[in-house]
């Protein structure tokens, strides 16, 4: 969690509205709008949600990449950054549109970005916006009060990453 949460930093400072002005990427995880578009939405309807609701628009995204599970920063961001190119180290190289696009990501200036450039990006981010890794499943305590069952609420909460959203 702490490794996406590090990778929407990156992309978008964790503001769901950011648009990028050159291409219309939008978000989060800065959604191009025909990525938008596969997903079910446009980036215009994503600049307007929440960061909870767009959240499940990158579930979506990344259920449909393939990531593995346990995956790093640097792989998580890849799969974001240029998912068609995300099994090769080195993702884009000086000379190429997306890299042009994206030199600040070419850590060390040394005309192209590799998957290593974008964990370094990723566990700055963590730093600057003091991410903690996220080990163990987030317990929701129970009511100190009983309930009578008539009254019975049932809550369902199977991601730890809306309540990291509802904290901020």
């Amino acid at each position: 969690a702490s490794d996406l949460l590090s990778v929407m930093a990156a992309e978008s400072g964790l503001d769901p509205s950011k648009v990028n002005p050159n291409g219309g990427a939008t978000g989060l995880i800065q959604f191009m709008p025909k990525t938008a578009i596969g997903l079910g939405t446009t980036t215009q309807a994503l600049g307007k949600m929440s960061r909870s609701e767009q959240f499940e628009y990158v579930k979506k995204f990344l259920d449909k990449s393939g990531l593995k599970p346990g995956s790093t920063g640097g792989e998580i961001y890849a799969k974001v950054f240029l998912p068609g190119r995300s099994g090769s180290e080195i993702l884009t190289r000086e000379g190429e549109k997306y890299y042009e696009a994206n030199k600040g990501l070419d850590v060390g200036k040394k005309g192209y970005i590799t998957k290593s450039d974008l964990q370094q990006i990723t566990e700055a981010k963590k730093k600057s916006y003091n991410i903690e890794d996220i080990q163990t499943p987030v317990e929701v305590a129970k009511p100190v009060t009983p309930v009578p069952p008539e009254d019975t609420v049932t809550v369902l909460f199977d991601n730890p990453m809306l309540l990291i959203f509802q904290r901020m």
